[in-house]
């Protein structure tokens, strides 16, 4: 550490970094901020316009968005935990006339039951033991 301070002077002492190193530098993190912050606002534009040409709910599009970025065994648990915990509130309890989510939520079941023998992702842990 000591020897990191004393070269640290001794390059100021000379006249320290070179400018148009500096200024090559500056330039070239000012272009990549520049390209992210594009990207950045394509993506969330994209976002927005699937948002509204949907009518999808945005608090619950990012939850899945953060949920698909997810290691698969963190994914899987996570979820367990949101459909638990929701249960133990009694937060399906109210019916909703024009979309009840105890309805979707069986009618997903369905679904899921009707693959029958169709392969079914596991995570890597379940896939290890399997084998």
């Amino acid at each position: 550490m000591a020897k990191k301070i004393k070269e640290t002077v001794k390059a100021a002492a000379k006249g320290g970094v070179p400018a148009e190193e500096l200024k090559r530098v500056v330039k070239e993190h000012q272009r990549q901020t520049a390209t992210a912050n594009e990207y950045n606002g394509r993506a969330g534009q994209a976002i927005k316009t699937f948002i509204d040409n949907h009518s999808v709910d945005r608090k619950a599009f990012r939850f899945v968005l953060g949920l698909s970025k997810m290691e698969e065994t963190k994914r899987q648990a996570t979820l367990r935990q949101v459909v638990d915990l929701a249960h133990k509130l009694e937060m399906f309890d109210a019916v909703d006339a024009f979309d009840d989510v105890v309805a979707t939520m069986e009618g997903i079941c369905e679904e899921i039951r009707a693959r029958g023998d169709a392969p079914r992702k596991a995570d890597s842990v379940v896939s290890s033991v399997l084998q």
